[in-house]
């Protein structure tokens, strides 16, 4: 095994989805000692200015653009080579937080979740995710960029979608199953494929890769996957998890 790039994060959006990403690299990384684990620095900052907010233009929303090139820059200073954002939502501005350090390479969570849902068989999965992603259409332009379609929560389904997020996984209170299984029977209803957990803090449910017959791709979990091998290191094959 040659030598392997060193990993950047740039975190706390939020703290659990951030612990959850290290976690999952660690168990994706396959190798027997610690030794010939990643070199990972992690810059967890739960002080960055709501994603949402800010992309739906609401009032007193602050621009949390400039705070993420700030972290790319330290962590391109800090020896990093590969850089992971475990926020779905920040990535409706990747290109410019990417702008500070060219050098970088950033691992692109929507493109690279919409890309794994077409190999695992989804021609068009439901998208769970905040109200900022939605309206930035992220995973509907990666979706389109992967040769699939996607759906996207019924109106009066999304608020659902919004109070997990925001009520539950952000105020640290766990999330009541019937609300979780609610949204997984809507993914039926609308006739989806497939399931696509678009927001980070979703990824702190603990699904199962499949739930009602449906697989249930979590878009974090690709990232680890992709991280560790963006890194160059030995990794799971995250796809025979849905075989």
């Amino acid at each position: 095994m040659g030598p392997m790039k060193k990993l950047g994060i740039i975190g706390g959006m939020g703290p659990a989805a951030t612990a959850r990403l290290f976690g999952r690299i660690v168990e994706f990384t396959t190798v027997g000692t610690d030794q010939e684990h990643i070199d990972v620095t992690i810059l967890s900052d739960p002080g960055v200015p709501d994603r949402t907010g800010y992309l739906l233009g609401r009032a007193g929303a602050v621009d949390f653009v400039p705070v993420l090139q700030r972290k790319a820059a330290a962590l391109r200073d800090l020896g990093c080579e590969v850089v992971a954002v475990p926020c779905n939502t920040s990535h409706a501005r990747l290109d410019a937080i990417a702008s500070v350090a060219p050098e970088l390479t950033f691992v692109p969570m929507p493109d690279e979740t919409a890309r794994f849902a077409a190999a695992v068989g989804c021609t068009r999965p439901l998208i769970l995710a905040t109200d900022g992603t939605l309206a930035c259409e992220i995973f509907q332009t990666a979706a389109e960029r992967a040769g699939i379609q996607c759906a996207v929560p019924a109106a009066d389904v999304q608020p659902q979608v919004m109070e997990v997020i925001y009520d539950y996984v952000k105020a640290g209170r766990p999330a009541p199953a019937a609300l979780v299984q609610g949204l997984i029977a809507h993914a039926r209803a609308l006739g989806a494929d497939g399931v696509i957990l678009g927001c980070t803090e979703l990824s702190t449910l603990g699904l199962s890769a499949r739930c009602d017959g449906l697989p249930v791709i979590d878009a974090l979990d690709v990232l680890a996957w992709r991280s560790v091998i963006a890194c160059e290191a030995p990794a799971h094959d995250l796809l025979a998890d849905f075989a």
